[in-house]
């Protein structure tokens, strides 16, 4: 599918009659990318002081990865001016050690350090990374073997104490009846790049698959498994998830809520914290759809009681994803759903804005799988606006195979103030 882009320029004639005004949008595109060393497909990223945008991309960098099946590249780190929208390439991937396919570039530490996890070269469990931004270089600190220390990290890393804290979705040990093992949570010392495995998890009824990261509160780790919890409600039939806490000196797990499903969140995602309260968003549960369009959810760690704030309605809303971002009393985060006009068969995913105190919710943008891009990766604020990306979609209308599809754009950078 190639989308029309039209710059028309209109002429009016003396005494024409005046065209109406037509309302800004409150989006604006600040990069789009070209699938060459810039890469393509950004995925997430951070906002560092003076307005650096640093993020990754899941595909580009112009060397091909192995058999040829991402000709453009195995994808890359970069970082982006936000005022000037100068892009340049900080690193990117190899068919190797170095991994291929980019997560979360997550940590940018007081030394000016970027930390990230990817999924690896082959077999692809997974690496963290460490790169410095002005030398480019890239050190592998740990490679993942999905034995008993995890495999397939697949969120973004918190700082604490001198250490990087974790999750993989697989590895532990623990058979979960499908061939894989259940999850761990890890600490990583950033100097031995040493890993220790905190929690090991075993499908019960203490969780199954942390496909997310974890949140660091007063010496604890609190976040989510997206199945286990030993409620039979849903249709996985390994329980509709968990919330849980580790302790990151004994390791020792505690679980505090088990997802129920039906109008309850289920299969939840990403937690944020905001003055002793979990806010997080789950894929299943609520109402409509099939088993639920997802919820936005809230649990009160000093009293232990989960709240559904939200529950969305599917077709224009479904299936809220990542994490959220609470400022001035509302949580943001983006949606998949959207207009269903994008590619392969997909919505052009939306920006939400949900009050915490009354859960009514707000559509801010939906975006049009055009030049605004499609797809939203993550979110993130800063100075009074919200910067994110988007997987595909932009200004460049080049050949970038997305979704098995040409000329769909290569993603952006976005700003929207709220």
């Amino acid at each position: 599918m190639s989308p029309t882009r039209l710059l028309a320029i209109v002429t009016l004639a003396a005494g024409a009659m005046p065209l109406p005004a037509i309302a800004a949008s409150p989006l604006t595109t600040i990069y789009s990318f070209k699938r060459g060393s810039d890469g393509g497909g950004p995925e997430a990223g951070i906002v560092a002081p003076g307005g650096i945008f640093y993020g990754t991309t899941d595909e580009g960098d112009g060397k091909a990865c192995p058999r040829a099946l991402i000709p453009s590249g195995c994808g890359s780190v970069f970082t982006l001016n936000l005022t000037t929208s100068a892009e340049q390439p900080l690193h990117g991937f190899k068919p190797n050690a170095n991994g291929q396919g980019t997560q979360p570039v997550a940590i940018l530490d007081s030394a000016g350090m970027l930390y990230g996890v990817n999924r690896g070269s082959m077999p692809e469990y997974g690496n963290i990374f460490r790169l410095d931004p002005q030398t480019h270089h890239l050190a592998v600190l740990h490679t993942f073997t999905d034995g008993n220390e995890g495999g397939y990290p697949n969120a973004g890393l918190v700082a604490a104490g001198g250490a990087l804290f974790g999750t993989t979705s697989e590895g532990g040990g623990a058979d979960c009846g499908d061939g894989d093992a259940c999850g761990v949570v890890f600490r990583m010392d950033t100097k031995t790049g040493a890993e220790t495995v905190l929690h090991a998890f075993t499908g019960g009824a203490d969780g199954n698959s942390p496909a997310a990261g974890v949140v660091y509160v007063n010496g604890a780790l609190y976040g989510t498994t997206e199945f286990g919890g030993g409620t039979a409600s849903c249709s996985s039939g390994a329980g509709c998830g968990t919330l849980f806490k580790v302790d990151t000196k004994t390791g020792a797990e505690t679980v505090l809520y088990s997802f129920q499903g039906g109008t309850d969140a289920a299969f939840p995602g990403a937690l944020t914290y905001h003055d002793g309260v979990l806010y997080g968003t789950s894929t299943v549960g609520g109402t409509g759809c099939s088993y639920g369009c997802g919820t936005l959810f809230k649990f009160d760690i000093g009293t232990g009681e989960e709240t559904v704030l939200y529950r969305f309605q599917g077709h224009v809303e479904s299936s809220p994803q990542n994490g959220l971002i609470y400022h001035g009393g509302a949580l943001y985060g983006i949606d998949e759903g959207g207009l269903a006009n994008c590619y392969h068969g997909t919505t052009c995913g939306y920006i939400f804005k949900v009050d915490a105190a009354t859960g009514v919710e707000k559509v801010l943008y939906t975006f049009t799988g055009a030049a605004d891009g499609g797809g939203p990766e993550n979110l993130i604020y800063s100075q009074g606006a919200l910067y994110g990306t988007a997987y595909f979609g932009g200004l460049f209308n080049g050949r970038c195979l997305i979704f098995g599809q040409a000329d769909v754009g290569c993603g952006t950078v976005f700003k929207l103030t709220p």
